[in-house]
Order: structure tokens, then sequence, then C-alpha cells
């Protein structure tokens, strides 16, 4: 029997119910823990003395770009990024039809920045520094892919690790190039998990580049991209990564991991609970205090 739990960093995992809806009390404060009311009249119909939620959907902007290719689970998300003059603008990105498009706000012209993808279930993360806004997209089938607000086309992101150069620059060993499903970001390193070919594995990349995931080799401890294997020995896989509470956390079927440290050598990876995980990633919710999600 599938419910509801949350995670946060100071009580562990618990069980959430929800009773039922008890109406508007506008004493509570936006998180409270008393999730049968509500303390403002968002999404409800107070018409004629009647109190209820709002049904339905309404529509926003111009309809989704026609195509002859089935399609089913799109993804949208939301890009930042910043003008010649430094003032930050805002895009939406929407992956449908084996593409990707992009469009302003208002959503009322479609623009395509990548195609001939094999899935639309993107996992997508914004990145910044001096000189580049990147939202960074990735998938299992299809590897890594950014886009930099202004170029036509989303540009593809090689993720390599075990790639060995001598002192003479002769590449020895070319390493891996690396996919996964799920990619998030903590302490200004991108954390990526969820892949086929290493269903226990959570890989990071150096601090400040998103383009170097490789190993340092001289001071491991301190820098560099890496991994751990977060094996469970039950048949699970890793279902999500996300960055909450100035942590990873590590879904897999049956169970939840933390992974705190800033530094590759003070990283700690600890077990939280160790029956109940997430068969549904897209249910993982996090509100700045705790985590919530459909446990398995």
């Amino acid at each position: 029997m599938a419910s509801y739990n949350s995670y946060s960093s100071s009580m562990g995992e618990r069980k959430l119910t929800i009773d039922a809806f008890t109406g508007i009390d506008q004493t509570r404060g936006l998180h409270s823990s008393d999730y049968g009311s509500s303390p403002d009249a968002v999404n409800f119909v107070t018409k004629d003395g009647v109190l209820k939620t709002v049904g339905g959907v309404s529509e926003y902007g111009s309809p989704a770009p026609q195509s002859v290719y089935e399609s089913s689970n799109g993804r949208i998300f939301q890009g930042f990024f910043r003008d010649s003059n430094g003032n930050d603008y805002s895009k939406l990105i929407m992956a449908l039809h084996g593409r990707l498009y992009v469009a302003d706000l208002d959503a009322e012209t479609w623009t395509p920045i990548g195609g001939s993808y094999t899935t639309n279930d993107w996992s997508a993360v914004n990145y910044r520094d001096e000189s580049n806004d990147w939202v960074i997209f990735t998938n299992d089938d299809d590897g890594a892919q950014y886009w930099d607000g202004v170029s036509a086309a989303a540009i593809p992101l090689d993720i390599v690790q075990g790639r060995i150069v001598d002192d003479e620059g002769t590449v020895i060993s070319e390493g891996e190039h690396l996919t996964f499903g799920k990619i998030t970001m903590l302490n200004e390193r991108l954390w990526g998990g969820v892949a086929s070919e290493y269903p226990d594995r959570v890989f990071w990349s150096n601090t400040f580049d998103p383009e170097d995931w490789e190993f340092n080799y001289e001071d491991s401890e301190n820098d560099g991209g890496g991994f751990v294997d977060v094996a469970t020995f039950d048949g699970s896989r890793i279902r999500a990564v996300v960055a909450a509470m100035d942590d990873i956390l590590i879904f897999k079927d049956k169970s939840l991991h933390r992974l705190n440290g800033s530094y590759p050598g003070e990283f700690s990876l600890t077990q939280v609970f160790g029956t109940e995980g997430t068969l549904a990633p897209r249910t993982i919710v996090n509100d700045g205090r705790s985590l919530y999600f459909l446990a398995s």
C-alpha cells in the first residue's frame, strides 16, 4: 500500500497522513503541519457561499507544436539567463515529440532547439558561473545536453570519467562516456545518477566546472570528480538523486540514503531509511524544510 512520506534532516522519515479538507484557516502559517486546511483562498471557489476546490485545468499560452511522432510524458522546465547588460531573463523549455522547444514566459511561440531524441523524460538543472548561464539536460538514453539561452540548438555535453593522459599528452585510456537519468547541483558540483549501466552508482563533477567529471589523481581527497556505489543487496536500484537540506538524497526502491560533505575526502554516506524508498521519483517535492514523496 503506497503512502506519502516526508523527510527532513532533523526528524528522518515519517509517514504523512492528510486528513479531510477542513477549509481556510488564516491563523496558520504556510509551513503549518495542519495539511487539511489552507491559509489562503488559492485554487478555491467561494461563490454563493460554497467553499470547494477548483476543478479542471485552463489553457496557458499556445498549443504544443504538432508532430508526426507519437509522444507522451512531456516535461517542462524554466531556464534562467542574463542578457549582455547583466539583466536576468527567463525561458520556458519543453521536452515533447522527442524534441526540445523553447518559448518566452507567455508560451506563445515554441521554437525547436534540438530533436531526434529517444525520450521526453529529461532531468534538468540551471547552472551559472561568471560567464555562463546553462540549462543542463540529461537522460539515460541520449546523454547530456546544455542550452545557453541564445544558441540555435542545444549542445551535447560529453561526460567522461577515467581518461588518462601521460606527461607528454599521449592518451593512455579514453575513459568511459557516462549517461544517467537524473541530475542535480549542490556545493557547486553537479551530481548524476539513475544509470542503466550502474544502477547503484552516483557520480559527481569537479567544483565550478560542469564539463569536468574526471578524477583528480593527485588530490582526490579535495578536488575532482568521482562516484560512490550505494549497494543495498536487495535487488533495488537508484530512482532519484535530489539536493535537499544541504545533502544529496539518494532514493532507491526500498531505501533512502544521505550523502553529505563538501569535498570528496569528507563525503559520508548514511542510510536514512531501509524499508521504504520510492518507485515514483516525480512525486518527490521539496518545500525547503521537508521532502515529500510517494513511498514504495
